[in-house]
């Protein structure tokens, strides 16, 4: 009670500002609003005694301007068009009686939006209607005078109403101030789980560059050890024998490119059935066509291939690719100089010689236990390479969503502080930490000159 004996007895002059903490403000607002707790006791129930004795004597009203009977003598047309005014008259205000009759709820923020929805209600239906009411005041004039005073003195109740609790507006938004600090709070959570999250983020980004340097270490150390100069020899080794191997396949392929567009066109003659072709001699050419390589690695000898070419040659001498005779002559003797090319000892057993030496070579890296866990390293090191390029980025994406939240709550913390300032007319501030309290003053928000 030492906080709200201390509000009670010393209130903020209009030089100093008061700090709170998110969690003092409804109790400062409880505080606040107990001070005016009167208006809802007191003033807003007796002005609904008053509404509702009004609205009664209205409607009582309202039955004697039914059964009021409008002469027949005089001017028929107006006295018709009288008739009809005194029925919407009646049924507008009986709507109207209806529609602001005080609610049973006491809820602050009920009684607010009624006091409010019913003064707008009065003014509009009412004044929509005055040409009504001025046709039936015209033949009824005591009776209507009667419920236009009722109707002024409801209208001026709603306005006293409605300046009440613009006065005392504090205790009409407490729910709204109770949705401001539950969003608020629940941003300062967020808040606080994301930088939770970012410190083990960052423990684990420490502990993966700790590991991912150590293994990177250990590597190296591994490799500039004495066992790892054969280790390494045997790598240098292998690298020049696999760029012999690509050479060699080069260089095959650069030796039977002049066939391939003859046997394009031959192959085209086929597709159209104007040339036919025997079983291997098609299958030779589909191989060639997709990849030569595979071509010669069913055919060593390059005996398939050169009849290949044979059917080739009888192709181009019967004219039948449609080549001139120059050119001609020149594949003829690309085919001839292919069919002497001794493909086996040129290409095959070069090859075999290169993929004999570099199976021997795996095969004594893998009875090599430097070699498994240079391996093994190198696996780490590119797993923990993996691991903190994945971890830096989810720490770099939750600085900034951070950052984004610490100016979130910022600019809700200070639109929190001016919806109090303008509720209670104080200068308010909300803060993340209120300066440490004297003893003799309660540790429940703190006072500060403003500057």
């Amino acid at each position: 009670m030492a906080f709200l004996d201390f509000l009670r007895a010393r209130k903020p002059d209009s030089g100093q500002i008061t700090e709170l903490r998110i969690g003092e403000v409804m109790p400062f607002v409880e505080e606040r609003a107990g001070e005016k707790k009167a208006v809802m006791e007191k003033e807003v129930p007796a002005k609904f005694s008053e509404i509702k004795h009004l609205i009664r004597e209205t409607r009582e009203l309202l039955k004697d301007l039914d059964k009021a009977k409008i002469e027949e003598s005089g001017n028929k047309r107006f006295r018709k068009a009288a008739r009809t005014a005194k029925r919407d008259s009646i049924k507008r205000i009986n709507a109207v009686l209806h529609k602001i009759e005080p609610p049973f709820s006491s809820e602050p923020e009920t009684v607010r939006d009624y006091c409010f929805e019913s003064l707008s209600v009065l003014r509009q239906k009412i004044h929509s209607g005055a040409r009504s009411l001025a046709y039936t005041s015209a033949l009824l004039k005591d009776v209507m005078r009667e419920i236009g005073s009722k109707i002024e003195a409801l209208e001026h109740l709603f306005s006293e109403l409605v300046e009440t609790i613009k006065r005392n507006s504090i205790i009409f938004e407490k729910g709204r101030l109770f949705s401001l600090v539950s969003g608020v709070e629940e941003e300062m959570n967020e808040l606080d789980k994301s930088e939770s999250e970012l410190l083990e983020l960052k423990k684990a980004l420490e502990a993966i560059t700790k590991a991912r340097s150590q293994a990177a270490t250990s590597l190296e150390t591994l490799l500039n050890s004495a066992p790892a100069a054969e280790l390494k020899s045997l790598e240098e080794r292998k690298k020049k024998l696999m760029l012999e191997k690509l050479e060699l396949r080069n260089q095959l392929i650069n030796t039977v490119a002049g066939a391939g567009r003859p046997l394009r066109k031959l192959s085209n003659l086929v597709s159209k059935e104007k040339y036919f072709l025997g079983r291997e001699s098609l299958h030779a050419l589909l191989l060639f066509l997709d990849d030569p390589i595979k071509l010669f690695r069913q055919d060593p000898k390059g005996e398939k291939f050169k009849a290949l070419l044979k059917e080739l040659k009888g192709a181009i001498v019967s004219e039948k690719l449609g080549f001139k005779e120059k050119e001609r002559e020149k594949k003829l003797a690309e085919i001839d100089r292919l069919l002497k090319f001794d493909f086996f000892s040129s290409f095959f057993w070069k090859e075999n010689e290169l993929e004999k030496e570099l199976n021997e070579i795996s095969t004594k890296e893998s009875s090599m236990q430097l070699k498994k866990e240079v391996d093994e390293l190198k696996r780490r090191v590119v797993e923990l390479e993996h691991d903190f390029n994945q971890t830096s980025n989810a720490v770099r994406e939750l600085s900034v969503k951070i950052a984004a939240l610490k100016a979130k709550k910022a600019e809700s913390l200070e639109a929190l502080g001016r919806a109090l300032s303008k509720l209670t007319g104080e200068k308010i501030k909300i803060v993340e930490e209120a300066q440490e309290p004297k003893p003799e003053k309660p540790n429940y928000g703190s006072k500060n000159q403003a500057g």
